[in-house]
């Protein structure tokens, strides 16, 4: 009696340890009747390139008793890379969180950067070998970026903003004799010293989706959302000598403009290139998708009002200068782009125009005054932001290194550009069913105790009951 229940209980422990996670299954072991059903998840992979205005520079405030010489907040490369958890990209992968989706996010832009030149460019940031290229544009710069007729199209589309912004803007534009700063205090506008808040913004925490540090864009992305261009067509030295007082002349924006123009072409077929480079990285056996974000106008059409007189002796108006500049070069973005979905490839491409995006919420011309509706920092500030009544605080930035905030976004700014792309792209149809490593561990360890419990009932009944 006693040599049957002994072999009766080895046979229980040889059932038992094949039933082990990973231990092979042998004769007398019972099958799994849980077997471990692995929960899949859709997974989107988001990534970021590009300049400022992708890595979010312009969104951080300096924390209270920080060294105002640092961009405090940011982060990538201890800062220099003017990485913000504010950026629209990090806002889009959060709002993906949110629906549902596995997501994973990197944001490799570098404030600086211009697509080819000079460290930390956007083609390096993509990540393909210095020896690989990809060749001319399908058709000669004269065919796909003809100014000229880029330029007759300004005409009608800025003709058509001033239309639009007619009704909100008629006082600034009227001719009454009064001061241009007189006519927008009458709106609410006030002097800068007098619009930032008394405390810094809120310490810089966010939650959401985790920035995944990565040396290039990874190979299995399937959102990649860039801009690109604006250090190219030398954003810094156009924005200082329109604008920043001291700085302003007109005679170096008329040369800033006569080669804004020359180079422009150059520049749109770099971009040519920078989406080729893109879908060889992303997109050789798998569709993807790129978000070509374009760039607001840096400043509300106040026709009226100069920033000094050219070498000819005439006042110079700047405003109409900059929206120009800024349509002409969304507008061959726009070309580049119906160019490149006209050819077709696995790597779709989609324009979000924030010409139009921003109107009436651009930084005015005149240094002294600003836009209470404004998205984007005027000079001395940085992340602008509502407060409880309704008005727009900020924080003080006035020495050079947080002057790199200066006519970028604020937190409003990247959040309304979140917003767009999420009414324009929402939610692609590029997701992939994925079960994570975590998921299927925790899923064997319940069917391991699972199968021990079923194993212990039926072999050791005869423990308690006689022969």
């Amino acid at each position: 009696m006693l040599k049957k229940k002994l072999s009766r209980a080895k046979q229980l422990w040889a059932n038992i340890g094949s039933a082990l996670p990973g231990a092979k299954r042998g004769e007398g072991a019972v099958e799994n009747s849980s077997s471990a059903i692995p929960h899949p998840k859709k997974v989107l992979r988001v990534a970021v390139i590009g300049e400022s205005y992708s890595s979010g520079t312009g969104s951080m405030a300096v924390p209270s008793g920080s060294d105002t010489e640092t961009l405090a907040g940011y982060y990538g490369d201890k800062g220099r890379a003017g990485r913000s958890p504010y950026a629209y990209g990090k806002l889009y992968a959060n709002w993906l969180a949110e629906q549902g989706f596995e997501v994973t996010y990197t944001n490799l832009a570098y404030q600086g950067a211009e697509i080819e030149d000079y460290d930390h460019n956007i083609l390096s940031q993509v990540g393909l070998p210095k020896s690989r290229t990809f060749g001319p544009a399908p058709k000669s710069k004269a065919d796909i970026f003809n100014l000229g007729s880029v330029r007759n199209a300004v005409a009608v589309r800025t003709h058509q903003a001033h239309q639009a912004l007619e009704g909100k803007l008629s006082d600034l534009t009227d001719h009454t004799g009064d001061t241009t700063r007189s006519r927008l205090s009458k709106l609410g506008f006030s002097p800068a010293s007098k619009r930032f808040s008394k405390q810094p913004a809120e310490p810089e925490t966010v939650d959401g989706v985790p920035d995944t540090p990565c040396e290039s864009l990874p190979e299995d992305t399937d959102i990649v959302l860039f801009t690109a261009g604006g250090n190219d067509i030398c954003f810094t030295p156009i924005v200082t000598h329109s604008f920043v007082p001291v700085f302003r002349s007109p005679a170096k924006c008329i040369k800033d403009f006569a080669h804004a123009r020359e180079i422009l072409p150059k520049i749109m077929i770099n971009t040519w290139r920078l989406l080729r480079a893109i879908e060889a990285k992303i997109a050789e056996d798998k569709p993807a998708l790129a978000v070509f974000v374009g760039y607001p106008l840096m400043s509300l059409p106040i026709n009226d009002y100069s920033i000094g007189k050219t070498p000819d002796g005439e006042d110079y108006f700047i405003a109409p200068h900059v929206r120009e500049i800024g349509v002409e070069a969304r507008l061959a973005q726009e070309k580049v782009v119906a160019d490149w979905n006209e050819r077709g490839s696995l790597l779709r491409v989609e324009y979000v125009n924030l010409n139009d995006l921003f109107a009436g919420h651009e930084p005015n011309p005149d240094p002294w005054t600003f836009n209470p509706d404004r998205w984007i920092n005027e000079p001395g500030e940085t992340a602008g932001m509502l407060a409880d009544d309704g008005s727009i605080t900020s924080t003080r930035a006035y020495t050079p290194t947080l002057a790199l905030n200066w006519f970028h976004p604020n937190r409003i700014g990247y959040e309304k550009i979140a917003e767009q792309i999420i009414k324009q792209i929402g939610v692609p149809d590029l997701s992939r069913t994925e079960t994570l490593k975590s998921d299927l561990v925790e899923v064997e360890l319940l069917s391991w105790w699972t199968r021990l419990w079923k194993f212990t009932r039926k072999h050791t009944s005869f423990i308690w009951h006689k022969p």
